[in-house]
C-alpha cells in the first residue's frame, strides 16, 4: 500500500507541494514545530445500494447509489497533528434498514442455525446448516450485496472453513446452541468444538486442511447438553473452551500449546438459578471476556445479561455484572458479541423464543475493577436499544469489520417445515479515522463533529511517515474512502521546552477562558487560539514588562487550541468549552 503511495507521489509531487504550500499558509504562517508534512491525497470512492426504505425503490435496489467524497484537511497545530475530514453529503451513524437475502423454503428444522463471519478483505460470509450435510454459503461484500451464492457447500474437512482472497484461513463461526465454535489462531490454525452428549470433543486443522488433532475428547463429564459450548483464542496461542454444565455452572479449559494438552476444568461456581449460553472472546491485550444468560435476579425461565472479565492469568478484572434489567427488556434469549479494534463490545439478543424485539448495547471493554463488580452504568456506552428492524426476526448474530462498522445476520420463522427468511442489517460508524505510525503501530483517531463536518487531533512520537485512512458512510449506505500519507521529521528541541512552566501559566474556565502568566523581565508575549478546523479566533502580540496579565477571552462552545510564545518558552493547550 505504502509503495503506491509514493509512485503517486512522485507523479504529483509539483501539484501536491501547492496545494500542501496553499494549506499551511491558510492555516496560519506563525503555527510552525520544525516540521515537514508532504501532503498526499489519494480519494477512491466505493458505490452501494441504498437500504434505507425511503430510499429504496421497488425491486429493493437504492435511488441513491453515489458514496460520499471525502476529503482529508491536515495541519499541524503546537506540537499535535490536526486532522479535518469534510464530505459533500452529510455522514451517518446508525442502523440501516435490514434486508433480506434468501428464502429457504418449507425449511425442515427449528431456525437456520445461522453463521457469519468478516474477513481480512471486509468481506462477509455467512451460512446456514443444510439438513442433508453441509452449508448454504453466501459471500457479501462489506455492505451486504451478495457476490456469491453456492446452495451445497462445504469447505474445509466438511468444516465451515474457506480461505480469503489475502490468504488467511477463516471459520465461519456457529452462534446457535447447536453445532460447532471454531476460531483461527495467528499461524492460520482452525481451532472446532463440539459437543457430544456429556463430551465436548476437539478438532485441530492446518492452513493446508490437514487434521491434525481429529475429534478428541476433552471434556467428559461436561453435561453440556444444550451444546454450547464456545471457543477463543488470544494473542500468544492460547486457546480457551466454555460451557455451562448443567445449566447451573459456568465451566473452561484452557490449552497453552496449541491444543495438544487441556488443563482441568475451572469453575465459576455451581449456583442454584440458571447460568446458559455462555460465549467468550479475548481482547488484544489477550484479557477475556464472558457473557452469559442468568436467571439469579428474576427466577424461573426470565434470563438477564450478565458480564465477566478476567486477566491473561485468569484471575477476575470484572466480576458478574449484570447488564440488562429484565422488568425493562424482557427476558433475552441466545446473546452474542464480538469486539471491535478498541476493545468495545457489543452485543446482541433477541427477546425470549423470539416473540419481541431484537436489541443491542456495547460496552467498553477496557474497565479494570480489581475483580470487584461493576456497574452498568460506568461500562456501557450505548445502553440497551431495539434494533430498528421492519421483519420479525430473532437470533442476530453480529461482527465487526475493520472500520468498526457492526453487520448482523438474523433469521424470521421459527417453527419447523415452514418458510424461513436471512436478513442482514448493518450499523454504520461516520467517520472512521485510523493513523499507522511508523512503528506500525495502528491507532484510531476520536472524532468530534457533524454532517459534512469532523475534526480530530493526534500527536506524532517518531520521525518518519504516518499513514492516515478513513471512511464514511451516508444516510443511503454507501461508503466513501480517502487516505493519505504525510512525513514528520520530528521536533527541534529548545532548553525551555520540557522544562517546567517558569512563567507560570494557568488555563482556567471562569464565565469563559482566562489565560493567566507572570514575568519577570520584558518579554515579547505571543497569545494565540485556534479553533478545532485550525483557523486563528483569537490572537494578541506585544512587548510586555516585567507583571502580573490576565487574558480573557470569551469563546462559543466547542474544542480549541492554545499556544503562547514567551521568548523561546511555548506552551500550547487543549480546551474543551460547554455552554
Amino acid at each position: 500500500m505504502r509503495k503506491r503511495f509514493f509512485i503517486i507521489l512522485l507523479s504529483i509531487i509539483s501539484i501536491q507541494f501547492i496545494y500542501c504550500q496553499l494549506l499551511i499558509a491558510r492555516v496560519d504562517t506563525e503555527i510552525n514545530i520544525s516540521d515537514k508534512i508532504v501532503y498526499e491525497p489519494d480519494n477512491y470512492n466505493l458505490e452501494n445500494n441504498s437500504i434505507l426504505s425511503n430510499l429504496l425503490d421497488e425491486d429493493g435496489m437504492g435511488k441513491d447509489s453515489i458514496a460520499p467524497e471525502l476529503k482529508f484537511d491536515i495541519s499541524s497545530v503546537g506540537d499535535s497533528f490536526l486532522i479535518v475530514i469534510t464530505s459533500n453529503e452529510n455522514l451517518y451513524n446508525g442502523w440501516l434498514q435490514d434486508k433480506l437475502l434468501h428464502i429457504f423454503y418449507s425449511w425442515h428444522s427449528y431456525g437456520l442455525y445461522t453463521r457469519l463471519v468478516c474477513d481480512s478483505k471486509d468481506e462477509i460470509h455467512s451460512t446456514v446448516s443444510n439438513s442433508g450435510g453441509g452449508y448454504y454459503y453466501i459471500r457479501m461484500n462489506n455492505k451486504g450485496e451478495i457476490s456469491e451464492e453456492i446452495p451445497a457447500w462445504n469447505g474445509v474437512q466438511s468444516h465451515p472453513i474457506l480461505t480469503d482472497s489475502n490468504g488467511h484461513v477463516v471459520y465461519i463461526n456457529q452462534p446457535t446452541p447447536s453445532g460447532n465454535d471454531g476460531v483461527v489462531d495467528q499461524q492460520n490454525n482452525s481451532h472446532i468444538v463440539r459437543t457430544d452428549m456429556e463430551k465436548i470433543k476437539y478438532t485441530k486443522i492446518d492452513s493446508s486442511g490437514n487434521i491434525l488433532i481429529n475429534d478428541i475428547t476433552i471434556v467428559i463429564n461436561a453435561n453440556s447438553w444444550t451444546g454450547c459450548a464456545r471457543i477463543t483464542c488470544n494473542n500468544n496461542g492460547t486457546i480457551y473452551v466454555i460451557w455451562s454444565n448443567g445449566e447451573h455452572e459456568i465451566c473452561y479449559i484452557v490449552s497453552v500449546d496449541g491444543g495438544n494438552t487441556w488443563s482441568t476444568t475451572n469453575s465459576f461456581g455451581s449456583v442454584t438459578w440458571m447460568q446458559w449460553h455462555p460465549e467468550i472472546v479475548t481482547d488484544d491485550s489477550n484479557n477475556i471476556h464472558i457473557i452469559w444468560m442468568d436467571t439469579r435476579i428474576t427466577g424461573g425461565y426470565d434470563y438477564e445479561l450478565f458480564y465477566k472479565k478476567l486477566y491473561p492469568n485468569g484471575a477476575i478484572s470484572i466480576d458478574d455484572t449484570r447488564l440488562t434489567d429484565n422488568t425493562v427488556i424482557g427476558a433475552i434469549m441466545f446473546p452474542k458479541f464480538c469486539m471491535d479494534s478498541e476493545n468495545n463490545i457489543y452485543v446482541t439478543w433477541s427477546d425470549y423464543y423470539g416473540s419481541g424485539p431484537n436489541w443491542f448495547t456495547k460496552i467498553n471493554g477496557n474497565i479494570d475493577k480489581g475483580g470487584a463488580s461493576a456497574i452498568n452504568a460506568e461500562i456501557t456506552l450505548i445502553e440497551d436499544t431495539i434494533i430498528p428492524q421492519n421483519n420479525n426476526m430473532e437470533c442476530p448474530v453480529p461482527i465487526v469489520d475493520s472500520w468498526d462498522n457492526l453487520h448482523l445476520i438474523a433469521n424470521a420463522g421459527y417453527q419447523p417445515n415452514t418458510n424461513k427468511y436471512l436478513y442482514y442489517q448493518k450499523y454504520a460508524v461516520s467517520p472512521v479515522v485510523f493513523v499507522t505510525f511508523p512503528d506500525s503501530t495502528k491507532r484510531k483517531i476520536e472524532m468530534i463533529g457533524s454532517d459534512t463536518l469532523w475534526s480530530g487531533y493526534f500527536s506524532p512520537s517518531l520521525g518518519g511517515d504516518y499513514y492516515l485512512e478513513a471512511s464514511g458512510s451516508d444516510t443511503a449506505g454507501n461508503i466513501g474512502y480517502v487516505d493519505t500519507l504525510i512525513y514528520y521529521s520530528g521536533i527541534e528541541e529548545n532548553k525551555n521546552r520540557n522544562s517546567n512552566n517558569i512563567y507560570n501559566i494557568t488555563v482556567k474556565m471562569l464565565d469563559g477562558l482566562s489565560i493567566d502568566y507572570n514575568i519577570s523581565e520584558t518579554k515579547v508575549v505571543s497569545i494565540s487560539i485556534y479553533n478545532i478546523i485550525g483557523q486563528k479566533v483569537y490572537s494578541n502580540k506585544g512587548i510586555k514588562s516585567p507583571g502580573q496579565y490576565s487574558v480573557k477571552w470569551n469563546g462559543n462552545t466547542g474544542v480549541y487550541f492554545i499556544k503562547i510564545d514567551i521568548d523561546r518558552y511555548k506552551y500550547t493547550k487543549k480546551i474543551v468549552i460547554i455552554k
